[in-house]
């Protein structure tokens, strides 16, 4: 327990120090772009294996894996972009929001998928 409190101060200290840097907002940029990087590469690996094993066709798969790379490129692109500005509030905002319209734009598929589990 003692190693994760250690963990989070130099997150925090690490933090501080991105903030009153002169360079803020292409370490922002940076970091913003690497993560998300991080959170493709690990959700892409399942994704591909599952749609490639459910597919019907391989064209299906292949156009999926196209619109997944597509859709993930504009993400990294917009985030990096407001990552410039230097504001983690502007970052945190537009993550929030793209959050927000991703749910209200997937209510329906998920409301369907919830109620043919149960």
């Amino acid at each position: 327990m003692q190693t994760m409190s250690d963990i989070l101060v130099s997150i925090g200290d690490f933090i501080s120090l991105i903030s009153q840097s002169p360079w803020r907002g292409p370490l922002l940029s940076i970091i913003t772009i690497s993560a998300l990087l991080i959170v493709k590469a690990i959700l892409t690996r399942p994704l591909k294996a599952y749609i490639h094993q459910r597919a019907y066709k391989e064209e299906n798969a292949a156009n999926f894996m196209a619109k997944w790379k597509y859709i993930w490129t504009v993400v990294i692109a917009i985030f990096g972009l407001i990552g410039f500005s230097g504001s983690l509030k502007t970052l945190g905002i537009s993550a929030g929001f793209l959050g927000m319209v991703m749910g209200w734009s997937l209510q329906a598929p998920v409301t369907g998928v919830a109620a043919w589990l149960s």
